[in-house]
């Protein structure tokens, strides 16, 4: 894959913004929202996000919701990563 060093760092964001989602408690507002990559500007981080689409490692949640059959989806701006993208982290994080 072409990623830069900054792609791979929203990527990062990405996951563990999904996965403080996951651990919402029932009664919390269950809002999945856009990462904040410290350093990055809010259209710098939906730029990268729009690049990381389009190499189908991630999905925003009505996207992944419907394609999965999944009946509801969280609200927010958030993006879930797709399994590759999961794959792709788990092989960085084991090479470093």
């Amino acid at each position: 894959m072409d990623l830069a060093d900054n792609d791979v760092l929203v990527l990062g964001h990405i996951r563990e913004a999904l996965e403080r989602y996951r651990r919402l408690p029932a009664g919390a507002p269950q809002n999945l929202m856009m990462p904040e990559v410290p350093g990055f500007t809010p259209d710098s981080v939906l730029g990268i996000c729009g690049k990381l689409q389009t190499l189908g490692l991630i999905a925003t949640a009505e996207q992944h919701a419907i394609t999965a059959a999944h009946g509801s989806y969280p609200r927010g701006g958030g993006f879930v990563l797709l399994d590759r993208a999961d794959a792709f982290l788990k092989f960085i994080a084991a090479t470093l």
